[in-house]
């Protein structure tokens, strides 16, 4: 390597000095020595900050292909089914409060947009968006705020109608239990609940809670209020949970607005099939299903379809500890999994379901009558029952294939039980009516006539009895031959019947009447009334010429 000397420093050297010039030459040398030093130091510098520009640069490139994420949080959310979407795509769905995270990342000088694409349902509601716009610059975006409330509203309902004679029971201070006429509804009185006796009953009527299942109950006295909590216990059976699940069923009462208070949180018993309450005053209350697939049980024919619809009974919360108040019952707004006898979407074998919504489907019979009869069509849903978290519960509808359709009414035969009654008499029977014909002008009239049976007569006149053993029920005891006619035509399907003319009995009264009187026609079905929409029961009541009549059959 050779050393760089500087030409000034070189020229001293290469001349002969005197004193004076070798001081200038000193001078020129250490100038030159210093100038070369200065120059390195400059070289140095410069890398340095080259060094450091470019670390820069390199930072700068880093921050420009970086990507950021776009979230918030979500408040007030009580429904399901919500679903956000980032620049009208990267769809996210929120099932509850909390913070939450698009999964698509955007890059620095990127738009974000959040809407809400989908509302909650189960109670229906409106979210809204804050900040819910903007450009990215170098940071994550966690500021967006989902702000969800009820839409709905209370649902105020007329009151139930007495269904029956109630039950009755004096409970003191030192309190008891009174049961309901059909044994399920029990009111336990603790010690000290009321100060005298008392006087408790229950009358069972009609339900007209939101979601309600089975009978609803007026408990009595009216408006009473105890110092100590009183037990409220209702028995559900299989029958209520057609269509539902034991889970989401609760206990509401009727305030004097008609509004429905739905209890947050029940003790539910699953196996004694129980669910109980406490309560501090007496009103009217009802068994009821916060969710339901309805139809609970259909029949059609062979190819023949059936829509399904999955419904929330919703809730609005006034912050009360103890209650919600029920509102309208909607479709759940969940992304849902449809199946017939557990295949899903079915096949050929079992016939198909297709979602036709969130909470909806349709279901289309296979073409041949299936081994396995109902077919189970089930919809695995996401619920959050009243009190607990969110889960998957299965609902199921049962559809029977062939049967009682307007298409195939010969197959079907009806069995149940009907009274009528005057002033003087009341009739009751067990009947099994069996199809008969197509009305020649009407193929979808269907006519049936009784086939088996027998009915009873008692006499309510007092001091007077009626002589002869029951009488059976069919052609040769029937002036006219009774029937009973289908019309499948309505939604649901009405009905109408002939008389029946009752023979075989005499009265006998002490003192004796002159002349006795003689049982006239008693009715079993009404014109007017109707078959349930999927055609597998008939019942109701009617007053026809001072004959009040009710009457329940069941297609087998």
């Amino acid at each position: 390597m050779r050393n760089h000397i500087d030409p000034a420093y070189r020229s001293a050297l290469s001349r002969p000095l005197s004193v004076a010039g070798r001081n200038t030459a000193t001078a020129t040398m250490r100038a030159a020595t210093l100038h070369s030093l200065a120059l390195s130091a400059a070289s140095v510098l410069i890398l340095a900050l080259l060094a450091a520009c470019n670390g820069a640069v390199k930072d700068a490139l880093n921050k420009l292909n970086a990507k950021y994420t776009v979230g918030g949080t979500v408040s007030g959310l009580t429904g399901t089914g919500l679903l956000l979407e980032d620049n009208t795509g990267d769809d996210l769905a929120v099932h509850a409060n909390g913070t939450f995270t698009f999964a698509t990342s955007l890059a620095i000088g990127s738009a974000y947009s959040v809407t809400v694409k989908t509302q909650p349902a189960g109670p229906m509601q409106t979210c809204t968006v804050t900040n819910a716009s903007g450009t990215i610059a170098s940071a994550n975006i966690t500021n967006v705020a989902v702000s969800c409330a009820n839409d709905a509203t209370p649902a105020a309902t007329a009151i139930g109608t007495a269904l029956d004679t109630p039950s009755s029971k004096v409970i003191d201070a030192s309190g008891g239990s009174i049961a309901s006429p059909d044994g399920r509804l029990v009111v336990t009185v603790p010690a000290g609940a009321v100060a005298a006796a008392t006087t408790f009953t229950i009358q069972p009527v009609t339900n007209q809670a939101p979601g309600g299942v089975g009978n609803a109950y007026r408990l009595g006295p009216a408006g009473e209020t105890f110092t100590t909590p009183v037990s409220i216990s209702l028995n559900y059976s299989a029958a209520d949970l057609a269509g539902t699940v034991a889970d989401v069923l609760s206990l509401a009462y009727q305030d004097s607005q008609g509004r429905w208070g739905v209890y947050k949180s029940v003790t539910l018993d699953t196996t004694g099939q129980t669910i109980t309450v406490s309560s501090e005053h007496f009103s009217d209350w009802a068994l009821i299903a916060g969710e339901s697939l309805a139809p609970a049980a259909a029949r059609i024919g062979t190819g023949q379809t059936q829509s399904l619809t999955l419904a929330w009974c919703q809730t609005v919360d006034f912050n009360d500890p103890l209650i919600q108040y029920a509102a309208l019952c909607q479709p759940i707004g969940d992304a849902n999994t449809w199946s017939a006898n557990s295949v899903p979407s079915g096949n050929s074998a079992v016939g198909t379901v297709v979602s036709t919504g969130a909470a909806t489907a349709t279901y289309t019979a296979p073409a041949q009558v299936p081994s396995a009869n109902p077919v189970a069509v089930s919809v695995d849903a996401l619920v959050t029952p009243l009190g607990k978290n969110q889960t998957k519960e299965l609902f199921v509808s049962n559809i029977t294939i062939g049967g009682c359709s307007a298409s195939t009414a010969q197959d079907c035969t009806y069995t149940g039980t009907s009274s009528a009654a005057n002033a003087h008499w009341k009739a009751t029977a067990q009947v099994t009516w069996k199809w008969k014909a197509n009305d020649p002008t009407d193929p979808s009239t269907a006519i049936y006539v009784p086939v088996s049976g027998s009915v009873t007569l008692t006499d309510l006149q007092a001091n007077c009895s009626v002589d002869g053993a029951p009488q059976s029920i069919g052609g040769a005891n029937t002036t006219p031959p009774s029937q009973l006619t289908i019309n499948y035509h309505t939604n649901p399907p009405t009905v109408g019947g002939d008389g029946t003319n009752l023979k075989g009995w005499t009265e006998s009264c002490t003192p004796p009447q002159n002349p006795p009187l003689t049982p006239g026609a008693v009715w079993w079905v009404d014109v007017g009334s109707a078959v349930s929409a999927d055609g597998l029961t008939i019942a109701g009541s009617a007053t026809f010429g001072g004959v009040n009549s009710t009457w329940s059959f069941t297609a087998k």
